[in-house]
């Protein structure tokens, strides 16, 4: 395994920047996801650690080597590509041991060894002579890791490699692609637009937004203290109350908003006058009927709109005028609120994130 370490590389295609110059260290032995919308860039780093293009400017490492202008065959990187690209005319134990064969120097029994130790670690023992039409795509899936793996490749690169699947496979499948992660101990980089399957199986998460890397954390750090606007409103669900900077009072950014002053943390660099973002996760609120706020709450009235039942709970939105909506969870077991009623939200003022417009 090996770390990987962009120092200012970019990529162009003409006039159109793929790629805004990126610095990123990618630890030894990590999950990182690379996570955004079609067009944010993370397909382009990703084909960039591969070797598949090379970029404009910057260095690209991995490990202590430079592999900016190397290509693809010589930097021993594992690829899974969404569709598996499995050959179909060769049997499971032929796929896996394809690039075995290419590279030379195992014989025969010791390559009938590697593939069976595959198998086992993909749980998928006893299937060599099967073709691939003859497995689900789930178990495809997993062949096309074992194939990526078979070469112990310094890095694993994963490419929507769960795009394919149905929801619940999917589910599972996240879990069994972290579960080998985890035992090769290998240093993995994955590509996804699903923000759950990202925080699911990663370490940390990187998120890109038009060729810009905006944040890198765990799932807890991206999730509960976004650093941008963008990244708080592309993970989970968000509402967001227009407001301005009016006081700093330590750890705390003071602000007016909806015609009230109001708390929240974070921006700790926002200006007095500065119009920012006071933003809520739906989890954190709480509607309340009878208008009776727990002390030391912070809280806005506004028309119940709708409510969803989504099994464990109930999503309400309610309508706190000017254009505001505000999304909020609820229990299954709270009382229900009805569409077109007046509700108040209420929540911690420690909850409350302060984000730049």
């Amino acid at each position: 395994m090996s770390r990987v370490r962009f120092e200012g590389v970019a990529k162009e295609y003409g006039p159109v920047v793929a790629l805004q110059p990126l610095d990123l260290d990618i630890r030894e032995g990590e999950f990182l996801t690379l996570l955004g919308p079609s067009g944010c860039g993370k397909t382009t780093t990703l084909r960039l650690i591969a070797g598949l293009i090379t970029p404009t400017r910057g260095r690209l490492y991995l490990g202590d080597d430079e592999v900016s202008l190397l290509p693809p065959e010589k930097r021993n990187v594992g690829m899974v590509f969404q569709d598996y690209a499995l050959f179909p005319h060769m049997t499971i134990r032929d796929n896996i041991a394809f690039g075995l064969v290419e590279r030379g120097g195992l014989d025969k029994a010791a390559i009938g060894r590697r593939v069976s130790e595959l198998l086992e670690l993909v749980s998928l023992p006893g299937v060599e002579a099967r073709y691939p039409s003859q497995l689900s795509g789930g178990q495809q899936q997993r062949i096309a890791v074992a194939r990526a793996v078979a070469f112990a490749p310094k890095v694993l690169l994963l490419d929507e490699p769960l795009g394919a699947l149905d929801l619940k496979l999917r589910e599972s499948m996240q879990v069994e692609l972290r579960r080998i992660q985890q035992e090769l101990s290998i240093t993995t980089v994955a590509v996804t637009h699903d923000q759950t399957e990202a925080m699911n199986m990663s370490d940390r998460i990187a998120i890109m937004n038009h060729g810009v890397l905006e944040q890198i954390g765990t799932a807890d750090e991206i999730y509960d203290r976004p650093k941008t606007r963008y990244v708080a409103d592309f993970v989970g669900q968000i509402s967001f109350l227009p407001a301005r900077v009016s006081a700093r009072d330590g750890e705390w950014t003071v602000v007016e908003s909806m015609g009230r002053t109001r708390r929240g943390r974070g921006d700790a660099t926002a200006t007095l006058g500065r119009d920012v973002a006071l933003a809520l996760r739906p989890e954190r609120l709480r509607v309340v009927a009878d208008g009776t706020v727990p002390a030391g709450n912070d809280s806005l009235s506004g028309t119940v709109t709708g409510v969803r039942f989504i099994g464990s709970r109930h999503i309400v939105t309610v309508d706190a005028g000017d254009g505001v909506l505000v999304v909020a969870e609820m229990s299954r077991n709270e009382p229900p609120c009805d569409p077109g009623t007046r509700a108040t939200v209420c929540w911690n003022p420690a909850d409350a994130i302060v984000l730049a417009q």
